[in-house]
């Protein structure tokens, strides 16, 4: 019997990742996850009038292009506060071959922190010149799975 590739129950969700914010913002104290740090990635973007360029590997370009979804909030039994969902998405585009005159070059550094190594719960920190510039959540599982939950809660719990 065939099936067709979204119906495969063994579908690998890595594209399905949505990013999960805290309702309300909190200090982070990076030391307490320190042992969590799972890697690094240095993203490099061009910022034009026009549209939004990434270099990739140092030498190739490529136009970002967005899908906006509305961010809605939910909340998650046993967890005391809402979190924002948001399942928007950056894909790359075409190549591109020209940079405008107006331009900036802007360097983003993603820092993923996860429980364990294997761990479909991540906690990125994204900074510009060692400033914190935005933090969230990401997964591709359902939030009310236990695992989540409480890899959710754990990773609060250290933030503060």
């Amino acid at each position: 019997m065939s099936f067709k590739f979204s119906d495969n129950p063994f579908y690998n969700k890595k594209n399905d990742t949505y990013r999960v914010y805290l309702n309300t913002p909190k200090q982070l104290n990076e030391e307490n996850i320190e042992k969590f740090k799972r890697e690094t990635v240095i993203k490099k973007y061009i910022y034009t009038d026009q549209n939004i360029l990434e270099i990739v590997n140092n030498k190739d370009i490529f136009k970002i292009h967005y899908c906006d979804v509305p961010v809605y909030s939910k909340s998650i039994t046993d967890i005391p506060f809402k979190l924002l969902i948001d399942k928007s998405k950056e894909t790359r585009g075409e190549s591109v071959f020209h940079i405008p005159i107006n331009h900036e070059m802007v360097e983003i550094e993603k820092e993923v922190y996860a429980i364990n190594p294997k761990s479909n719960l991540k906690f990125n920190i994204l900074k510009r010149n060692d400033d914190i510039i935005d933090f969230f959540f990401t997964t591709n599982e359902d939030l009310e799975h236990t695992f989540i939950k409480e890899e959710l809660f754990t990773f609060v719990s250290l933030l503060n």
